[in-house]
């Protein structure tokens, strides 16, 4: 697309040209605006994944290995029957991980906050840009987004179930294998199940979140013609590669890639403003901002092409 095509270069070009040509040759001065991570939806997201692992996965394993054990006491000695028997219960928990999740509605009101906050920031880098407030509507791309991405995390948390209901199987298994009761047997599936929901939850959430708060990023801009972002760290000790932080020596240092542009089509960089651009290298990130695990980095749209653009149109009137 060509700046001159952008929905928000009619406005760019009336506010620039309300300026005097010496104000628009200043260097533009960086905005106060800055492109939030997502907290609140990231513990939103969080809470109910526990709330539906409990649901669809913890309750109805449990209810099937009790259901399976007092069945598996009362065969046959016979070890072909017992066997058979173990076969059909752990057959059934692995079926629950396999279809767990059965729709993504939950998903869906999570990916919905996600992107009406990212209309929100978009809304505000536009005022910065432009002077005006814009109306927009949503579009298409950005409701497919949201429904891929929520789609996406259903496959996610199916996977994460399955791997889940071999753990469970295991600790059946095992259980009858040393003639455990079923209270012993009990405990050990309650400790794994909140082993396992605590820890994917913590780090789904992060993920998922900051992926989709990428995402909505990249489609916002493109469709405003805005074809790349500055790179934008949290700037704590949490940095991946910060010498002073807590992760000092990960292969990709984000504390690198920290106020450097980024080209959403091929994921060049530039560290001079936009003038030329390069391939990654070294430890500078391959992934876009947000989208390596746990990334909770924001790129900051780069309206500098419009602004250019339209400034080099002035010039010539």
């Amino acid at each position: 697309m060509k700046p001159s095509d952008s929905y928000l270069y009619p406005y760019i070009l009336a506010r620039r040209a309300k300026m005097t040509p010496a104000n628009r040759a200043k260097v533009l001065k960086p905005g106060r605006v800055r492109w939030f991570y997502p907290y609140t939806e990231e513990v939103r997201y969080r809470r109910l994944l526990k709330a539906a692992f409990k649901v669809f996965v913890t309750e109805p394993m449990l209810e099937a290995a009790e259901k399976g054990y007092f069945e598996l006491v009362r065969t046959d000695s016979e070890d072909v029957y017992h066997a058979d028997s173990l076969l059909d219960v752990q057959g059934t928990i692995t079926r629950i991980g396999l279809t767990a999740f059965p729709d993504n509605k939950f998903l869906n009101k999570v990916a919905d906050s996600i992107s009406k906050q990212s209309d929100r920031q978009w809304g505000k880098f536009v005022r910065q840009a432009t002077g005006v407030d814009i109306t927009r509507f949503e579009t298409d791309v950005e409701k497919q987004v949201v429904a891929d991405w929520a789609e996406d995390n259903v496959d996610r948390l199916r996977d994460y179930a399955n791997v889940h209901a071999k753990k469970v199987n295991k600790i059946i298994a095992d259980g009858v294998a040393d003639d455990k009761s079923w209270q012993e047997i009990e405990e050990e599936i309650k400790e794994e199940n909140k082993k396992v929901t605590d820890n994917q939850a913590n780090f789904i959430a992060r993920d998922s979140t900051g992926d989709l708060n990428s995402r909505m990023q990249e489609t916002l801009s493109k469709e405003a013609g805005i074809s790349a972002y500055k790179w934008n760290t949290r700037r704590d000790r949490k940095v991946r590669g910060n010498p002073f932080g807590i992760y000092a020596k990960t292969k990709y240092s984000h504390y690198m890639m920290n106020g450097q542009l980024r080209r959403w089509s091929d994921g060049k960089i530039s560290t001079d403003g936009g003038r030329t651009w390069r391939n990654v290298r070294g430890r500078e990130e391959p992934e876009h901002v947000g989208r390596a695990y746990n990334c909770r980095c924001t790129g900051e749209p780069f309206f500098d092409i419009l602004v250019k653009a339209a400034d080099k149109q002035l010039s010539k009137s």
